[in-house]
């Protein structure tokens, strides 16, 4: 069970341990991880401008699973999601990750 005024959502792709934060920080929608990067990148904006950045990685994450070539283009808006969220550790992997897949490709 999540600590009271917590939220955990599962990862939608199913490959990860999904989201838990605070339950301002998700938006009502579940979102899609499927479709066009631009679309994704798109409603990724919008969710952390309405102030949902726990939705936001849910769907970053699940689309990154979903092709982790999409990395570089997710990259900004995922990292954005983690400091919205404070989580610093998780951004420093994050940009590790980057580095790796700049390395690899």
């Amino acid at each position: 069970m999540p600590p009271a005024g917590w939220r955990h959502e599962p990862d939608p792709s199913g490959i990860s341990i999904g989201v838990l934060a605070p339950n301002g920080t998700f938006g009502d929608e579940y979102p899609s991880f499927t479709g066009k990067t631009d679309t994704i990148l798109a409603d990724v904006s919008r969710m952390l401008d309405a102030g949902h950045p726990a939705s936001a990685l849910l769907r970053l994450t699940a689309t990154y699973h979903e092709d982790v070539q999409r990395l570089p283009d997710l990259h900004l808006l995922w990292a954005r999601a983690y400091d919205d969220l404070d989580r610093p550790l998780f951004r420093e992997r994050l940009d590790v990750m980057l580095d790796s897949h700049h390395q690899a490709f």
